[in-house]
Formats: structure tokens, sequence, C-alpha cells
């Protein structure tokens, strides 16, 4: 019989040979490029939106507080003067409301759609991760197995149930087509409208300042003395709160979008699906042939057991017979 040692390392290096065929190392290269996506998922888009929607509801209230106290009530800022600012800031206040709404909802919806990222990538990173963890240790397992068994007496005693186990990938098919599904979620459905809304955004702060400048411009025939006129205070708190406005970085918001769904792109389910796929296939014929060498050694070792049993009781029937003819 060959030498159980031998055998069993000879089926830890094919094991090993097999993993390196099949690509096995994709898989754990490909968790990590989950855990990574997972991370930044869990982080969001930031909080740029966040301040955008709490500047905008500054300007707002700026707004409101000009239209109920327009300019000072001197000679100058007649009734028609001050329903004039008023009939014109009422438009650039309902402007900005529908950017404000705009990017509202934008926010609500990356905000969701990241969270739902991140548990789903979660859920599917674990399983994944249960389901492959003990087919890609099988190499090292087998191995640590060969390093104890010097005789056929240690052969037998392997118990081969948890290895077949852990070539069963059935588990694997739901995570994998769940990190899939995500790469539609991320893709122009979220983005163009988010993108639309920034782009809605920054074209108002663009425009407004000239806006609430003509809104506050002192109409015909009295436009003369506009030079010579102060600024009204409500007008300089309206463009203090779109300056600061326009402070803000919204550009994180579109990048983080952006290198998510490159990221997903870039986790290809589809060459870890063949790579697992194609290890099992051969681990299983390993596993197998474990299996068989160990039934051999078993059937041999309960023949040697009876030949050993058969000896004893001739021995025994040898030994009654000589006392038997000396007693007579």
């Amino acid at each position: 019989m060959q030498n159980p040692t031998d055998i069993v390392k000879k089926v830890a290096d094919e094991l090993k040979e097999s993993a390196d065929e099949s690509g096995i190392g994709n898989i754990d290269k490909f968790l990590d490029e989950l855990n990574n996506i997972n991370e930044k998922a869990k982080n969001g888009p930031g909080d740029a939106l966040d301040k955008a929607m709490a500047c905008l509801d500054n300007l707002k209230d700026s707004m409101k507080n000009a239209m109920d106290n327009p300019a000072p009530g001197d000679a100058i800022c007649a009734m028609w003067y001050q329903e004039a600012i008023k009939s014109k800031l009422k438009a650039l206040s309902d402007e900005t409301e529908n950017v404000a709404q705009s990017v509202k909802s934008q926010s609500t919806e990356i905000g969701l759609a990241f969270r739902d990222l991140s548990g789903t990538l979660t859920q599917a990173t674990d399983g994944l991760a249960t389901t492959t963890k003990n087919l890609t240790s099988l190499p090292n397992e087998v191995t640590a197995i060969s390093e104890t068994v010097s005789d056929a007496g240690d052969i037998v005693k392997i118990d081969t149930a948890h290895l077949e186990q852990a070539c069963d990938i059935s588990g694997i098919d739901k995570p994998l087509d769940e990190i899939a599904s995500l790469k539609k979620k991320l893709g122009p459905t979220l983005a163009d409208p988010v993108n639309e809304s920034l782009e809605n955004l920054a074209i108002f702060i663009f425009s407004a300042p000239d806006k609430i400048k003509e809104a506050f411009q002192i109409p015909k025939p009295l436009c003369c003395i506009q030079a010579v006129v102060p600024s009204p205070q409500p007008m300089q708190d309206i463009l203090d709160k779109i300056e600061l406005l326009s402070a803000i970085n919204v550009t994180p918001v579109t990048e983080i979008i952006t290198k998510t769904q490159d990221s997903l792109e870039g986790a290809d389910v589809e060459v870890v699906k063949r790579s697992i796929a194609s290890f099992s296939v051969k681990a299983k014929a390993k596993i197998d042939d474990l299996s068989k060498a160990i039934d051999t050694a078993k059937k041999g070792a309960e023949a040697e057991k009876k030949a050993e049993e058969l000896a004893a009781k001739l021995k025994a029937s040898s030994v009654s017979s000589k006392s038997l003819r000396k007693f007579f």
C-alpha cells in the first residue's frame, strides 16, 4: 500500500494546484474590493448637499424678510418701489424654493441609495464569504491533515464529511446576483437626476446676484439717484447668503457616485463565479480520491484485523491440540 502520508500530501498538493488553475485568488480580491466599496458607501455622499440645503433655507428666510421689509420707509422708498421689490423677489424666491426642493429630493435619494448599497453589500459579502471560506481553505486544511498522518492507523481516522461539504457552492448564486443588481441602482437612474439638480443649482448661484441687484434697482424716473443711495440692508443680507452658498463644493457628490459605480463595474461577478465553480468541481474530485484512499485503508485495516484474529484462533487451536495429545 502507498505510504499514507504521501497519499494525503498528494491530494493537498493537487488541491493547491487546482486552486491556482481556477484563479481562486480572485475570490479574496473580489471580497476586498467589495469591502472597500462598502466602507465608502457607509460614509455616503458626504454632507455637501446638507450644507447646501441649510444655506438655501437661510436664503429663503432672508428673501422673506426682505419682502416683508423691502427698504427703509423714507420718501424715496415709496409704496410703488416697495411693491416692485416684492414682485421681483417673489419670482426669485419661487426659483429658490424649486432649487431647494430639487436638492433636498436628490439628497434623500442618494442617501437611501447608499444605505441600500451598504446593507446589500454587507449581506452579500457575508453570505459569499461564508460559502467560499471553507472551499478556499481546503488546500491548507488538507495539508495540515497530512502533517498528522504517519501510518494507516492515522489515515482511517480522517473524516472527509466536512471536506465534502466545503465543496458545496449552492449558496453563492444569491449573494452574487445581489451584487450584480447593485450596478443598475447606481447607474444613470441615480446619477442623471443628481447631475441635473446640481447643474440647476450652479446656474442659480451664478445668476442670482444680478437678479437680486436688479430687484432692488430704483425704477424710473428716480433711477438716476441709484448711485448715491446706499445699498439696502435686505439686499446685502441676501447677497451674503448667496456667497455662502457658492462657497460649498458639491463636486464630491457626483465624484463619489461615479467612483462607486466604476468600482462596482470593476468587481466582475462572472469571473468569480467561474473561479468558484471550477475549483469546486476539481476540489470535489480530489476529496473523492482522498475518501477512496481512506476506504481502501479501512478495508486493509479490517482485513489485517481479521487475519490477526484468525491467526490467534489457529494458534489457540494448535495449543489445545498439543495439550490434548500430551494428556492422552
